[in-house]
């Protein structure tokens, strides 16, 4: 009874197999503002057959009562085929908020090859002025679009690219059915946090949890079974020790001493398992962000 409980489970999963449309993370501290209404745009490839879910990188917070509306249109304009949105709120910031997608009655379906955008506006009727502080990188990560006016009025940076993701499903394809789920470890990076030192020395620390179904065992031999900090995208010091995690084990981890310019505003980041040296069911979780200000 439970192979067969197994093999119906392995059925349902293998009735559509999830697929990473769009993935680009935060690079160093580039960002920029918009007007909340006018929003940002990203165009993508579609290579799914429907939308499951996006996300976008925010990093100052928004006033509470206010929605991040996302949207999938055609390309280069169109009606919207797919809708979605997250609440703002004061303690939703520096992190990926994400939105499930629900198709719009009576739109077309997706055509996979074709060039859709992702666009993620604020809403917010109590504050209709404030602004959608966006993250992007400018190394062209992504070759099959680009970040669409995040200078209104300007020209566009056609190398630059939406900090986002972007989850859409296939169709079942003919695969061996798995008997048995595998076990496997997964990080989670709950938090990350400056402590002030003495003078201009800072300190960076981060909670690591260990949420899969398997121990997390670090290898000294591979760096990525480390975490690792950063300010604006530049390691802070070698990666920390090995990480060894029971199953729903908590660790605090903690970096060098800094001692970065406080005359501008810097972007810390913590990153565990960073080169992806142990296999994980879920790499999203393995980055938390938070700001350094200014002072």
């Amino acid at each position: 009874m439970k192979r067969i409980l197994f093999a119906l489970v392995a059925l349902a999963a293998v009735a559509s197999a999830a697929c990473r449309q769009y993935d680009v993370d935060v690079y160093r501290n580039l960002n920029g503002r918009v007007y909340g209404q006018d929003g940002v745009s990203q165009s993508f490839t579609c290579t799914a057959d429907s939308m499951l879910w996006a996300e976008c990188f925010i990093g100052a917070a928004n006033a509470p009562g206010g929605q991040y509306e996302f949207q999938v249109t055609p390309y280069p304009n169109g009606d919207p085929i797919y809708t979605g949105q997250a609440a703002a709120a004061s303690n939703v910031q520096y992190e990926f908020v994400r939105t499930s997608l629900d198709p719009v009655f009576g739109a077309p379906k997706l055509v996979k090859g074709e060039q859709y955008v992702l666009k993620v506006t604020l809403s917010d009727p109590n504050h209709p002025n404030d602004s959608l502080n966006w993250y992007a990188d400018s190394t062209d990560p992504y070759q099959y679009g680009m970040f669409l006016d995040p200078f209104p009025g300007q020209s566009e940076p056609l190398t630059w690219d939406l900090a986002a993701r972007i989850e859409g499903v296939n169709r079942a394809v003919d695969r061996e059915l798995a008997e048995e789920p595998v076990s496997q470890p997964d990080l989670s990076v709950d938090s990350v946090w400056v402590m002030q030192g003495a003078g201009a020395m800072a300190t960076l620390h981060t909670r690591v949890r260990n949420v899969g179904t398997k121990q997390f065992v670090g290898n000294s031999h591979k760096a990525g079974c480390c975490v690792q900090f950063a300010i604006d995208g530049d390691p802070v010091g070698a990666v920390t020790e090995p990480l060894t995690l029971k199953v729903g084990g908590i660790t605090t981890v903690q970096s060098v001493s800094v001692s970065p310019d406080r005359s501008i505003m810097h972007l810390v980041s913590a990153k565990a398992n960073p080169n992806k040296e142990v296999v994980e069911p879920n790499f999203d979780n393995n980055a938390r962000y938070c700001p350094l200000s200014a002072r």
